[in-house]
């Protein structure tokens, strides 16, 4: 049971939170249990809420429920427990559409779920605390089928499913059809005798408007005379007898609908135990589904648990929507009393009631509108004195409530009390009333209670600095546009702003001057120390905001060059790029070179002519590697200085003459060095000066690793083994061997194909059958491979 008090609960306006919360509510039943849930003292019960609706969160911001119907149905339930009574068909159809958007509700908590979007591999697993409830839920499905299969949605039998009532239907339909041709005959046969050309109603049976001057003319029965007696409402008889089968008709559809309603009813009677349960069940989660939604659509935060302390960041008054200005606020370490000082209408009672009603939410199992970080207490009781509590009734002053509402705190507070309390000491002399908030703020201070307490007096303020476990704070005021900022600042008492306020609402300058006067002579050294201090802190605060922004526009400027040096190093690639390109073609025209001396080799006979032909050729690539390779110390020699270098220089990095850029010097005499995208600290012993070169000498420069390469790679095997490939991959190898073979000027090579069954051996003895380069080939001893390998001869130079 909650001890918070309803005066609290009324001054911090909770009521108008609830009824919030209660907005997000999807049933009737759940805004009737929402409003009877108390703010609780109970920290199970408190956890219990929060969980649960932290976990419907969770799952609803992953995928939203499906559309649900919850009619009011617990009104009804009673009907239900006395034997004998029938429902009507809408209350019926109220419980299975409630019943079957609970089993749909069951269905989605035991599901996994996904946002939009999202991988499979990231799809939310079903929560557990959830999926437990919807295991609780009754399995009424069948109830919900048999209602659903018998009864429209407004609760109105379905014909097409009862074959009697459609066949009843039909003979109705058939009635209605003769009496409407027989009334059409009589109202058209002789019009003169007819108050009106249509037929009326008179006892669900159909009667023509006779005039009463032909009262002989039509034999039938009189049901009604009008009230001039100048019209006969009449029955002829041969619609009397027709009227009558449809009468009959009409009964027996009734006593049918009757009967299938009575069935119905049984069927939830049966079952109306579970059904009062699941609706106490589907009432409960709707009121964490409220929770939920209400702390998704506030960017709520649970606030975490704490003994004693009130620590709240970034808290907004959940009732000012976008106006509410961010509240940081700790009370109850160092602490336990904060007295709130500053300008009239400067927020220090928004502040409060922040405090006050967030405190409240989270005792009520919800979520706060403040940032992660935040913690709060389970207290035992709210107290508030907030505002004028003046009664004419009662005789009271504004001061007379004041203390009528201190007296009642005073004597429920204790170390599990939030004390509230508005303009301590106020509508009273200031020094009488400030003598008594200090005797007061002393007595709870003692008691051990947090308390949280407005107040203009001066005295307050000095008193806060001096006493322990008081802390003083203040809302800003911004001089330069004499209006308030509503931001609280800890640990410094705030100045009332009268004589600036009262300057902006254009009193008279001579008032304010004299004013002046008396207000410097009032005051005293302490009360100059006060301003200094609070000057000092915004001075402070000013430097701060100096310094964050000198180190915004450093990580500005670091950025700013990070993105150059991108885009530097992406002209860097383009230029590789075309190089490369260049580098490509030489390398291509140099392929096609050698394979016209290969080409030549292989065709004909291989004499000493060719030969030394393709010797000079790789004599002269060799000697072009070597020149390269000799570049930079040839331009060291030029007159290139160690001495020279500098950020920015060209250079060649270790033995193997990588071209780089110089960034900086470092210590220990070493450079940081550029090497394509690479920054490595090289001593500069390691590093040769180069001249700047033009992009052809750079492809040379590429080039002679590029070909060296090749040179390396155009050099034969001893001995061939092409066990493992593919007949066509063993073949290509082969020819690339005899190429290379032939370049080199080697005379014998062997070729290990394997004995196996036979396909990979007859295709090599086909290839060096049809090659003109091979003088001889045949099977190596045995001791040697045998059959497996094959001994290849080329033909002499």
């Amino acid at each position: 049971m909650s001890t918070i008090a309803p005066h609290a609960v009324e001054l911090l306006e909770f009521e108008e939170i609830r009824s919030r919360v209660a907005e997000y509510c999807l049933s009737d039943e759940g805004r009737a249990l929402l409003a009877d849930q108390e703010i609780s003292v109970d920290s199970a019960r408190i956890d219990e809420y929060l969980i649960f609706s932290g976990e419907v969160r969770r799952l609803i911001e992953a995928e939203p429920l499906p559309p649900l119907d919850f009619p009011p149905v617990r009104d009804a339930m009673p009907k239900y427990h006395k034997s004998g009574t029938v429902a009507d068909g809408p209350e019926l159809a109220a419980v299975g559409a409630f019943i079957q958007s609970a089993m749909e509700l069951q269905r989605f908590l035991t599901r996994e779920h996904s946002a939009k979007g999202l991988p499979a591999a990231e799809r939310l697993p079903p929560s557990e605390k959830l999926s437990e409830f919807a295991s609780s839920l009754p399995d009424l499905g069948a109830v919900a089928g048999r209602i659903r299969h018998l009864l429209n949605p407004d609760g109105t039998v379905n014909e097409d499913r009862v074959p009697e009532l459609k066949a009843i239907r039909r003979e109705m339909q058939r009635l209605h059809g003769e009496i409407e041709t027989l009334t059409s005959r009589y109202l058209s046969s002789d019009r003169a005798i007819w108050q009106a050309e249509v037929p009326t109603q008179r006892d669900g049976r159909t009667v023509l408007p006779l005039k009463a001057d032909y009262r002989g003319r039509i034999s039938g029965i009189v049901h009604e005379v009008s009230a001039t007696g100048a019209t006969l409402f009449i029955e002829p008889m041969d619609i009397v007898e027709r009227n009558n089968q449809l009468v009959e008709r009409d009964n027996r559809y009734r006593r049918e609908v009757h009967r299938i309603l009575g069935e119905l009813t049984g069927l939830v009677r049966e079952r109306v135990d579970e059904i009062e349960g699941l609706i106490d069940s589907i009432a409960r989660f709707d009121t964490m589904y409220a929770r939920a939604r209400y702390a998704s659509g506030h960017s709520c935060n649970r606030a975490a648990r704490s003994e004693r302390r009130i620590v709240l960041r970034r808290a907004r008054h959940p009732l000012l929507g976008k106006e509410a200005v961010p509240l940081d606020f700790e009370l109850g370490e160092s602490a336990t009393v904060m007295v709130i000082t500053g300008a009239n209408a400067g927020g220090k009672t928004v502040s409060l009631k922040t405090v006050g009603l967030l405190v409240l939410m989270n005792q009520w199992g919800l979520e706060i509108p403040a940032a992660e970080g935040s913690e709060l207490p389970v207290l035992a009781r709210v107290l508030v004195d907030i505002g004028d509590d003046q009664s004419i009734a009662n005789s009271l002053s504004t001061f007379s409530g004041h203390m009528k509402a201190l007296s009642t705190i005073i004597e429920r507070s204790d170390s599990s009390s939030l004390v509230l309390l508005d303009e301590i000491g106020s509508g009273t002399d200031p020094s009488e009333g400030s003598a008594l908030a200090m005797a007061v703020l002393d007595h709870l201070l003692e008691a051990g209670a947090l308390v949280v307490a407005t107040t203009h007096h001066g005295i307050i303020k000095r008193y806060g600095y001096s006493k322990p476990g008081i802390i003083n704070a203040s809302v800003t005021f911004d001089s330069a546009t004499l209006s308030p900022t509503y931001e609280l600042v800890i640990g410094v008492p705030g100045e009332s702003h009268a004589l600036e306020i009262a300057s902006r609402s254009r009193i008279a300058p001579p008032i304010l001057e004299r004013a002046r006067g008396y207000f410097e002579q009032q005051r005293t050294d302490l009360d100059r120390a006060v301003e200094e201090l609070a000057a000092r802190s915004r001075e402070l605060d000013e430097r701060a905001e100096r310094v964050a922004e000198t180190a915004r526009n450093l990580e500005s400027e670091r950025e700013e060059l990070a993105a150059k040096e991108e885009s530097l190093e992406g002209q860097q690639r383009k230029l590789r790029d075309k190089e490369y390109g260049e580098l490509k073609a030489f390398l291509l025209e140099s392929r096609r070179d050698l394979e016209n001396l290969v080409r030549e080799l292989r065709t004909g006979e291989i004499t000493r002519e060719k030969t030394r032909k393709v010797k000079t050729y790789i004599n002269n690539l060799e000697q072009k590697l070597a020149d390269e390779e000799r570049e930079p110390v040839a331009e060291q020699r030029a007159g290139a200085s160690k001495d020279s270098i500098e950020p920015g220089s060209e250079v060649y990095v270790g033995k193997n003459r990588r071209r780089g850029t110089v960034l900086r010097k470092e210590r220990g005499d070493k450079w940081l060095v550029m090497v394509n995208t690479l920054r490595m600290s090289i001593p500069s012993g390691e590093l040769v000066p180069a001249r700047s070169v033009s992009t052809a000498e750079k492809r040379h420069e590429k080039l002679s690793v590029e070909i060296a390469g090749a040179g390396e790679s155009i050099r034969p095997a001893l001995e061939l083994d092409l066990r493992g490939m593919r007949l066509e991959e063993a073949l290509e190898s082969l020819e690339r061997q005899l190429d290379r073979a032939i370049i080199s000027g080697l005379t014998e090579f062997s070729v290990i194909h394997g004995k196996g069954e036979g396909v990979l051996r007859e295709g090599v003895h086909r290839l060096l059958s049809d090659s003109s380069a091979v003088s001889d080939f045949y099977f190596s001893p045995p001791e040697s491979g045998g059959y497996g390998k094959t001994i290849v001869k080329l033909g002499s130079t």
